[in-house]
């Protein structure tokens, strides 16, 4: 029963997060594209900025280990 479970619960937040990547698109990207160019680009400008803040915050937040590209530890390990 657990796995039915976990598995709906998967499933529903997979397709909430794909509506909400669709719904995000449609309002930065899709509707201002048919407007001015100017509009478009400056929104597209913020709209990438705020989202690397968002995401520089949270990794800096929740997962502060997980700094740099990764490369040196994979060489060390083989």
């Amino acid at each position: 029963m657990e796995t039915i479970v976990y598995g709906l619960v998967a499933s529903v937040a997979a397709v909430a997060f794909q509506v909400v990547v669709n719904w995000v698109y449609a309002r930065c990207y899709t509707v201002p594209a048919a407007g001015r160019f100017w509009h478009f680009a400056l929104l597209s400008l913020c709209v990438i900025v705020v989202a690397s803040l968002m995401e520089g915050w949270m990794m800096f937040s929740f997962c502060p280990d997980a700094a740099g590209s990764g490369i040196p530890q994979v060489k060390l390990r083989f």
